[in-house]
This record gives structure tokens, C-alpha cells and sequence, in this order.
């Protein structure tokens, strides 16, 4: 993550911008992308330079990244997640996953 640390240290608005046609940010990314050690820094370093109210954004789906990490399985990015910003399992998301902890 360190030419991504630069980017995101340079441009904080970066760390909200939505990335694909899906309306993800970096973060959904990071949080889908899987359980290895690297997938989980990202995580972690995402989470930690953002605001407190930044995980709550929704992609296309009206999905937050905990449906993400939850629905691929991903508990340690759920536990990052939520350390940072405990009310996300409360928000629902489209017809497929309504609640983010339903999806684990």
C-alpha cells in the first residue's frame, strides 16, 4: 500500500471517490477482495484515514463495504469495519442482502 498511502495521503478526496460503474470506492475493493494479510492492511489503512461517516456510503446496490466483506466472507475486514463504526451492521442494503451481518 505505499504508493496507494501517497495517493490517499495526497488526495483525501480520493478516499470517497467512486471508482467503477458500480459506485465503489477504494474501500468495497479492498474489503471484497479477500482474507490475505495485504487485503486486510488495506483495509485497516483505508479505515483509518477516513471519516467516521465515509464507510457509510453505498455503492449502485445501496450497499456499504460490511455487505461487501460479509457477503465474500471476509471477517477480518468485518471486524475492522465495525471497530471503526459499529452502527454499519444496521444499515440494509438491496433485496439481496438486506442486513450486512445476513450475508456472512
Amino acid at each position: 500500500m505505499g504508493s496507494a498511502k501517497t495517493f490517499f495521503d495526497q488526495d483525501k478526496d480520493a478516499l470517497t471517490a467512486k471508482i467503477n460503474e458500480y459506485s465503489e470506492t477504494a474501500l468495497y475493493v479492498a474489503a471484497g477482495a479477500g482474507k490475505s494479510s495485504k487485503s486486510i492492511d488495506s483495509v485497516k489503512n483505508l479505515v483509518d484515514k477516513m471519516s467516521p461517516e465515509a464507510p457509510e456510503l453505498r455503492d449502485l446496490y445501496d450497499c456499504t463495504p460490511l455487505h461487501i466483506a460479509a457477503w465474500v466472507g471476509n471477517t477480518e475486514a468485518v471486524k475492522v469495519l465495525l471497530q471503526k463504526h459499529i452502527s454499519l451492521c444496521c444499515i440494509s442494503g438491496d433485496l439481496i442482502i438486506v442486513c450486512p451481518l445476513h450475508g456472512c
